[in-house]
């Protein structure tokens, strides 16, 4: 028997939902990364930009996120966890102690890149969005996604570009309500295992914060290998 749902998706969310299998073809899923980030400069003149880096260890399950950090040196063994309730957590080496970030400051940029918390952990946009095709041609199609409901959703409106090949975003346009644009990304030469593709390079510019611009480079990857018990818990945050 055919659901409801299934049975009266538009062409838009019916697309939507294939890209949500591809963007979630696994089980576990663990990257090391090299982040860079290059923000603005307000006291030096001449448009003069703050370049700062990053080497990460991010690991994935079901709605559970975790990063560590392993360079600068400085900040080498801070820990962020995104529990199941999205909750978020963080450890602190130097303090040697875990502190809840409350919900307003996970609004902020995470870690000083242009991502927030919300772009670190959407990754079923059908939950929050229904989708309609803007344009499309035969290598790739465009779907305008919004809200299901009011204030459900972390952004207003997002313009989705996806390649038809993998059946996954190769560009993405954020904007608020009333339709600012607030946040330009790009994903780039899509990496393969086991079935799960991820795009060995993003770049996402921050317009909200004067075009601070973050890229990251997918430096490992494993798919579906076990991670040690406890691990995606507040308790795994300790050392």
């Amino acid at each position: 028997m055919v659901s409801t749902v299934a049975a009266t998706a538009s062409p838009g969310d019916a697309m939507l939902t294939r890209v949500d299998a591809a963007l979630n073809r696994y089980q576990t899923l663990w990257l090391r990364m090299d982040v860079s980030t290059r923000a603005p400069t307000q006291q030096q003149p001449g448009g003069a930009e703050r370049a700062t880096h990053m080497e990460i260890e991010v690991h994935l399950s079901g709605r559970r996120r975790r990063v560590e950090l392993h360079a600068p040196a400085d900040a080498r063994g801070t820990r962020v966890l995104l529990d199941s309730e999205q909750r978020m957590y963080v450890y602190l080496p130097q303090l040697r102690k875990i502190r809840r970030v409350v919900s307003h400051l996970q609004e902020r940029s995470l870690l000083g890149t242009a991502l927030q918390q919300a772009d670190f952990t959407l990754r079923r946009y059908g939950r929050d969005y229904q989708a309609s095709v803007a344009r499309q041609s035969t290598q790739q199609l465009v779907l305008k996604l919004t809200p299901r409901a009011a204030g459900s959703a972390p952004y207003g409106r997002i313009e989705m570009t996806i390649g038809r090949r993998l059946m996954l975003p190769t560009k993405l346009r954020y904007f608020s309500a009333g339709g600012v644009l607030l946040k330009s990304e790009e994903r780039l030469s899509y990496r393969c295992d086991s079935g799960m593709c991820v795009p060995e390079r993003m770049k996402i510019v921050d317009h909200s914060a004067g075009g601070q611009k973050t890229t990251l480079r997918v430096i490992g990857l494993q798919v579906n290998k076990p991670f040690a018990g406890g691990l995606l818990s507040k308790r795994g945050l300790l050392p």
